[in-house]
Protein backbone atom coordinates (compact mmCIF):
# COMPACT_ATOMS: atom_id res chain seq x y z
CA UNK A 1 0.00 0.00 0.00
CA UNK A 2 1.10 3.73 -0.38
CA UNK A 3 1.09 6.08 2.45
CA UNK A 4 0.05 9.59 2.10
CA UNK A 5 0.30 12.39 4.89
CA UNK A 6 -0.50 15.92 4.95
CA UNK A 7 2.01 17.96 6.91
CA UNK A 8 2.78 15.04 8.76
CA UNK A 9 -0.51 14.81 10.57
CA UNK A 10 -1.47 11.37 11.40
CA UNK A 11 -5.18 11.90 11.59
CA UNK A 12 -4.74 12.86 7.76
CA UNK A 13 -2.83 9.50 7.19
CA UNK A 14 -4.54 7.41 4.40
CA UNK A 15 -3.16 4.03 3.63
CA UNK A 16 -3.64 3.21 -0.25
CA UNK A 17 -4.29 -0.27 -1.88
CA UNK A 18 -2.23 -1.39 -4.85
CA UNK A 19 -6.62 -1.29 -6.16
CA UNK A 20 -6.59 2.35 -5.12
CA UNK A 21 -3.46 3.33 -6.70
CA UNK A 22 -4.35 1.45 -10.10
CA UNK A 23 -7.86 3.21 -10.23
CA UNK A 24 -6.05 6.96 -9.47
CA UNK A 25 -3.15 6.34 -11.98
CA UNK A 26 -4.94 6.87 -15.04
CA UNK A 27 -6.36 9.71 -14.06
CA UNK A 28 -2.99 12.20 -14.14
CA UNK A 29 -5.83 14.89 -15.45
CA UNK A 30 -7.27 15.91 -11.77
CA UNK A 31 -5.54 16.95 -8.76
CA UNK A 32 -6.97 14.72 -5.41
CA UNK A 33 -7.38 15.76 -2.26
CA UNK A 34 -7.78 13.79 1.33
CA UNK A 35 -11.37 14.17 2.53
CA UNK A 36 -12.65 12.77 6.31
CA UNK A 37 -16.70 12.74 5.04
CA UNK A 38 -19.25 12.51 7.74
CA UNK A 39 -21.67 9.71 7.96
CA UNK A 40 -25.71 10.59 8.65
CA UNK A 41 -25.47 7.93 11.85
CA UNK A 42 -22.04 8.74 13.11
CA UNK A 43 -20.83 11.35 15.80
CA UNK A 44 -17.51 11.41 14.37
CA UNK A 45 -15.61 11.21 10.37
CA UNK A 46 -14.50 8.30 9.05
CA UNK A 47 -11.74 7.28 7.84
CA UNK A 48 -10.00 9.52 5.32
CA UNK A 49 -10.33 8.76 1.25
CA UNK A 50 -9.05 10.45 -1.61
CA UNK A 51 -11.75 12.51 -3.37
CA UNK A 52 -10.68 13.69 -7.26
CA UNK A 53 -11.36 17.44 -7.27
CA UNK A 54 -13.87 17.69 -10.07
CA UNK A 55 -17.52 18.77 -10.02
CA UNK A 56 -20.48 19.32 -12.96
CA UNK A 57 -21.54 22.27 -13.28
CA UNK A 58 -25.27 22.84 -13.97
CA UNK A 59 -24.72 26.10 -15.06
CA UNK A 60 -22.63 25.21 -17.94
CA UNK A 61 -23.46 21.92 -18.01
CA UNK A 62 -19.96 20.81 -18.45
CA UNK A 63 -17.45 19.42 -16.17
CA UNK A 64 -14.80 21.66 -14.08
CA UNK A 65 -11.93 19.84 -12.39
CA UNK A 66 -8.70 20.87 -10.91
CA UNK A 67 -5.71 20.10 -13.21
CA UNK A 68 -1.75 19.43 -11.78
CA UNK A 69 0.47 22.14 -13.50
CA UNK A 70 3.41 19.81 -13.08
CA UNK A 71 4.26 16.35 -13.23
CA UNK A 72 6.80 16.79 -10.78
CA UNK A 73 6.58 19.44 -8.57
CA UNK A 74 2.96 18.95 -6.58
CA UNK A 75 3.56 22.51 -4.96
CA UNK A 76 3.18 24.71 -8.61
CA UNK A 77 -0.13 25.75 -8.31
CA UNK A 78 -3.03 23.99 -10.55
CA UNK A 79 -4.79 25.09 -13.80
CA UNK A 80 -8.84 24.49 -14.01
CA UNK A 81 -10.57 22.50 -17.22
CA UNK A 82 -13.14 23.39 -18.51
CA UNK A 83 -14.70 20.58 -21.07
CA UNK A 84 -10.95 19.52 -21.54
CA UNK A 85 -9.80 23.42 -22.25
CA UNK A 86 -7.12 24.19 -20.29
CA UNK A 87 -7.70 28.02 -18.64
CA UNK A 88 -4.02 28.49 -18.08
CA UNK A 89 -0.92 28.14 -19.57
CA UNK A 90 1.82 25.66 -17.80
CA UNK A 91 4.54 23.78 -19.17
CA UNK A 92 8.81 24.87 -20.47
CA UNK A 93 9.19 27.55 -17.71
CA UNK A 94 5.29 29.16 -17.07
CA UNK A 95 2.85 27.71 -14.70
CA UNK A 96 -0.57 29.53 -13.76
CA UNK A 97 0.88 31.71 -11.41
CA UNK A 98 3.53 33.15 -13.62
CA UNK A 99 0.92 33.08 -16.48
CA UNK A 100 -1.15 35.38 -14.40
CA UNK A 101 1.98 37.35 -13.36
CA UNK A 102 2.46 38.56 -17.00
CA UNK A 103 -1.39 39.61 -17.46
CA UNK A 104 -0.92 41.71 -14.79
CA UNK A 105 2.68 42.95 -15.21
CA UNK A 106 1.37 44.09 -18.88
CA UNK A 107 -0.64 46.50 -17.47
CA UNK A 108 2.04 48.58 -15.42
CA UNK A 109 2.61 50.75 -14.30
CA UNK A 110 -0.10 50.77 -11.30
CA UNK A 111 -0.06 54.37 -9.49
CA UNK A 112 -1.60 55.99 -6.41
CA UNK A 113 -2.77 54.52 -3.45
CA UNK A 114 -6.40 54.21 -5.08
CA UNK A 115 -5.82 51.80 -8.04
CA UNK A 116 -9.27 50.40 -8.85
CA UNK A 117 -9.16 46.60 -10.47
CA UNK A 118 -11.45 45.12 -12.89
CA UNK A 119 -11.18 40.90 -13.42
CA UNK A 120 -12.98 39.57 -15.81
CA UNK A 121 -13.92 35.50 -15.47
CA UNK A 122 -12.78 34.49 -11.94
CA UNK A 123 -11.67 30.79 -12.38
CA UNK A 124 -9.62 30.03 -9.59
CA UNK A 125 -9.08 33.49 -8.79
CA UNK A 126 -5.01 34.01 -9.25
CA UNK A 127 -6.00 37.45 -11.27
CA UNK A 128 -7.43 38.62 -8.25
CA UNK A 129 -5.71 37.12 -5.66
CA UNK A 130 -2.49 38.20 -7.20
CA UNK A 131 -3.94 41.88 -7.88
CA UNK A 132 -5.19 42.78 -4.57
CA UNK A 133 -1.51 41.74 -3.31
CA UNK A 134 -0.42 44.65 -4.94
CA UNK A 135 0.64 47.93 -3.35
CA UNK A 136 -1.31 50.42 -5.30
CA UNK A 137 -4.65 48.61 -5.85
CA UNK A 138 -7.24 49.53 -3.26
CA UNK A 139 -10.33 47.20 -4.81
CA UNK A 140 -10.94 44.55 -6.81
CA UNK A 141 -13.97 43.55 -8.74
CA UNK A 142 -14.39 39.97 -10.05
CA UNK A 143 -17.00 38.34 -12.18
CA UNK A 144 -17.80 34.81 -12.93
CA UNK A 145 -20.37 33.17 -14.53
CA UNK A 146 -20.35 29.75 -13.20
CA UNK A 147 -20.56 29.64 -8.96
CA UNK A 148 -19.20 25.88 -9.36
CA UNK A 149 -15.68 27.02 -9.80
CA UNK A 150 -16.10 29.11 -5.88
CA UNK A 151 -16.63 25.62 -5.12
CA UNK A 152 -13.71 24.52 -6.83
CA UNK A 153 -11.31 27.50 -5.42
CA UNK A 154 -12.37 26.34 -1.99
CA UNK A 155 -10.62 23.05 -3.01
CA UNK A 156 -7.56 24.54 -3.94
CA UNK A 157 -4.97 26.12 -1.59
CA UNK A 158 -3.48 28.26 -4.16
CA UNK A 159 -6.95 30.07 -3.74
CA UNK A 160 -7.41 30.32 -0.50
CA UNK A 161 -6.93 34.74 -0.98
CA UNK A 162 -10.13 34.64 -2.55
CA UNK A 163 -11.77 33.67 1.38
CA UNK A 164 -11.31 36.04 4.03
CA UNK A 165 -12.54 35.39 7.64
CA UNK A 166 -14.73 37.95 8.57
CA UNK A 167 -11.63 39.07 11.07
CA UNK A 168 -9.78 39.70 8.04
CA UNK A 169 -12.12 42.05 6.71
CA UNK A 170 -9.99 45.07 6.20
CA UNK A 171 -7.95 43.76 4.15
CA UNK A 172 -10.14 41.76 2.09
CA UNK A 173 -10.40 44.17 -1.41
CA UNK A 174 -11.90 41.76 -3.35
CA UNK A 175 -16.11 42.06 -4.25
CA UNK A 176 -16.58 38.80 -5.96
CA UNK A 177 -19.58 39.29 -8.63
CA UNK A 178 -21.55 36.61 -10.65
CA UNK A 179 -23.47 36.51 -13.65
CA UNK A 180 -22.68 36.40 -17.44
CA UNK A 181 -19.63 38.95 -17.84
CA UNK A 182 -21.58 40.67 -20.95
CA UNK A 183 -24.92 41.24 -18.67
CA UNK A 184 -22.45 41.97 -15.12
CA UNK A 185 -20.64 44.73 -16.84
CA UNK A 186 -23.45 46.49 -18.21
CA UNK A 187 -24.39 47.53 -14.50
CA UNK A 188 -20.91 48.86 -13.28
CA UNK A 189 -20.88 52.64 -13.73
CA UNK A 190 -18.67 54.57 -16.14
CA UNK A 191 -14.87 55.25 -15.41
CA UNK A 192 -14.92 52.99 -12.77
CA UNK A 193 -11.67 51.02 -13.12
CA UNK A 194 -8.52 52.03 -13.36
CA UNK A 195 -7.61 48.83 -15.24
CA UNK A 196 -9.05 45.75 -16.78
CA UNK A 197 -7.91 42.13 -17.19
CA UNK A 198 -10.43 40.27 -19.40
CA UNK A 199 -9.31 36.60 -19.17
CA UNK A 200 -12.35 35.10 -21.24
CA UNK A 201 -12.60 31.11 -22.13
CA UNK A 202 -11.85 30.58 -25.40
CA UNK A 203 -14.03 31.88 -28.27
CA UNK A 204 -15.94 28.74 -28.68
CA UNK A 205 -17.03 28.84 -24.84
CA UNK A 206 -18.06 32.95 -24.78
CA UNK A 207 -17.93 34.08 -27.83
CA UNK A 208 -20.01 37.06 -26.78
CA UNK A 209 -16.90 38.58 -24.71
CA UNK A 210 -15.09 38.97 -27.61
CA UNK A 211 -17.97 41.21 -29.40
CA UNK A 212 -17.93 44.28 -30.06
CA UNK A 213 -20.59 45.45 -27.55
CA UNK A 214 -18.67 43.65 -25.03
CA UNK A 215 -15.51 45.90 -26.15
CA UNK A 216 -17.83 49.19 -25.88
CA UNK A 217 -18.44 48.33 -22.47
CA UNK A 218 -14.77 47.68 -21.26
CA UNK A 219 -14.29 51.22 -23.13
CA UNK A 220 -16.84 52.75 -20.62
CA UNK A 221 -16.36 51.51 -17.30
CA UNK A 222 -12.20 51.89 -17.86
CA UNK A 223 -11.13 55.46 -16.39
CA UNK A 224 -9.64 57.71 -19.45
CA UNK A 225 -5.93 56.79 -18.19
CA UNK A 226 -6.74 53.43 -17.24
CA UNK A 227 -5.76 50.88 -19.36
CA UNK A 228 -7.25 47.11 -20.53
CA UNK A 229 -5.39 43.49 -20.99
CA UNK A 230 -7.05 40.67 -23.04
CA UNK A 231 -6.08 37.17 -22.95
CA UNK A 232 -5.88 36.55 -26.08
CA UNK A 233 -4.05 32.45 -26.53
CA UNK A 234 -0.86 32.58 -28.66
CA UNK A 235 -0.95 35.64 -30.72
CA UNK A 236 1.73 33.77 -33.32
CA UNK A 237 -1.14 31.16 -33.80
CA UNK A 238 -2.55 32.89 -36.24
CA UNK A 239 -6.32 32.02 -35.61
CA UNK A 240 -9.02 32.99 -37.46
CA UNK A 241 -12.55 34.34 -36.80
CA UNK A 242 -13.57 35.77 -33.99
CA UNK A 243 -11.29 34.58 -31.41
CA UNK A 244 -8.43 36.07 -33.76
CA UNK A 245 -5.92 38.62 -32.40
CA UNK A 246 -6.40 40.98 -35.56
CA UNK A 247 -10.47 40.70 -35.45
CA UNK A 248 -9.67 41.57 -31.67
CA UNK A 249 -7.58 44.31 -32.37
CA UNK A 250 -9.33 45.98 -34.91
CA UNK A 251 -12.92 45.66 -33.17
CA UNK A 252 -11.12 47.49 -29.68
CA UNK A 253 -10.08 50.13 -32.09
CA UNK A 254 -14.06 50.52 -34.12
CA UNK A 255 -14.93 51.06 -30.31
CA UNK A 256 -12.76 53.65 -29.27
CA UNK A 257 -9.69 52.32 -27.81
CA UNK A 258 -6.74 55.04 -29.27
CA UNK A 259 -3.76 52.23 -28.45
CA UNK A 260 -3.65 49.01 -29.22
CA UNK A 261 -0.65 46.48 -28.91
CA UNK A 262 -0.21 42.65 -28.80
CA UNK A 263 1.71 41.52 -26.03
CA UNK A 264 3.36 38.44 -27.29
CA UNK A 265 4.59 37.51 -23.56
CA UNK A 266 1.64 37.80 -21.93
CA UNK A 267 -0.40 36.17 -24.97
CA UNK A 268 -2.93 39.16 -24.83
CA UNK A 269 -3.72 42.44 -26.16
CA UNK A 270 -3.40 45.63 -24.32
CA UNK A 271 -5.45 48.55 -24.58
CA UNK A 272 -5.97 52.35 -24.06
CA UNK A 273 -8.03 55.21 -24.41
CA UNK A 274 -5.44 57.74 -24.84
CA UNK A 275 -3.13 57.42 -28.37
CA UNK A 276 0.47 57.06 -28.18
CA UNK A 277 0.27 55.10 -24.97
CA UNK A 278 3.80 53.34 -24.49
CA UNK A 279 3.14 49.77 -22.88
CA UNK A 280 5.42 48.07 -20.14
CA UNK A 281 6.50 44.86 -21.70
CA UNK A 282 5.47 42.11 -19.28
CA UNK A 283 8.77 40.03 -20.41
CA UNK A 284 10.72 42.61 -18.35
CA UNK A 285 11.99 42.28 -14.54
CA UNK A 286 13.08 44.33 -12.13
CA UNK A 287 16.17 46.04 -12.71
CA UNK A 288 17.26 45.62 -9.12
CA UNK A 289 16.00 42.40 -8.71
CA UNK A 290 19.06 40.01 -7.17
CA UNK A 291 22.08 39.18 -9.13
CA UNK A 292 20.39 40.37 -12.52
CA UNK A 293 22.10 40.43 -15.78
CA UNK A 294 21.62 42.56 -18.24
CA UNK A 295 20.44 41.72 -21.56
CA UNK A 296 23.99 40.65 -23.36
CA UNK A 297 24.57 38.20 -20.73
CA UNK A 298 22.30 35.65 -20.04
CA UNK A 299 24.52 32.81 -19.28
CA UNK A 300 24.82 31.63 -15.83
CA UNK A 301 27.99 31.98 -13.83
CA UNK A 302 30.61 34.42 -14.43
CA UNK A 303 33.43 34.71 -17.27
CA UNK A 304 36.96 32.94 -17.20
CA UNK A 305 40.12 34.36 -16.70
CA UNK A 306 39.97 33.65 -20.70
CA UNK A 307 37.36 35.85 -21.07
CA UNK A 308 35.22 33.00 -22.13
CA UNK A 309 31.76 32.51 -20.41
CA UNK A 310 31.09 30.30 -17.63
CA UNK A 311 28.61 27.79 -16.44
CA UNK A 312 25.41 26.55 -17.70
CA UNK A 313 23.95 28.05 -20.81
CA UNK A 314 20.71 26.41 -20.34
CA UNK A 315 17.58 29.21 -20.40
CA UNK A 316 14.16 28.80 -19.24
CA UNK A 317 11.45 28.95 -21.99
CA UNK A 318 7.90 30.14 -22.37
CA UNK A 319 5.06 28.57 -23.37
CA UNK A 320 5.27 26.34 -26.52
CA UNK A 321 8.91 27.12 -26.98
CA UNK A 322 8.74 30.37 -28.20
CA UNK A 323 9.82 33.84 -26.57
CA UNK A 324 12.34 32.06 -24.46
CA UNK A 325 13.57 34.16 -21.33
CA UNK A 326 15.58 33.66 -17.96
CA UNK A 327 12.83 34.48 -15.42
CA UNK A 328 15.56 35.41 -12.86
CA UNK A 329 16.66 38.50 -12.91
CA UNK A 330 16.70 39.26 -16.76
CA UNK A 331 15.46 42.60 -18.08
CA UNK A 332 14.57 42.17 -21.31
CA UNK A 333 14.98 45.36 -23.31
CA UNK A 334 13.83 44.30 -26.81
CA UNK A 335 10.26 45.99 -27.33
CA UNK A 336 9.44 43.85 -30.10
CA UNK A 337 6.92 41.73 -28.25
CA UNK A 338 5.30 44.36 -28.29
CA UNK A 339 3.48 45.04 -32.18
CA UNK A 340 1.73 48.31 -31.81
CA UNK A 341 -1.46 49.39 -34.09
Amino acid sequence: HVEIRRNGDDDNAIALRREDVFDIEPDDLTVYRVVRPWTIDSEKPTEPVLEPCRMYSNTIERVCALCPSDDTNPDLPPTALIAGFSMHRFGLGVDPKEDTRRKIASLKPYRGNDCSVLDICTGLAYTAIMSSELENVSSVTTIELDPTMTQICAMNPHSKGLFRSSSDAENNIITQLYGNAFDVIQTLPDCAFDRIIHDPPTFALAGELYGENFYSELFRVLKPSGRVYHYTGDPSANVTGGGGVRGIVKRMKMVGFETVAIDQHAHGVVAAKQANVKFFSSGKKDKKTKNARGPRDKTRGNRGKDGRKRGSTKRWEGDRGRNTFDVRGYDDDDESESEYY
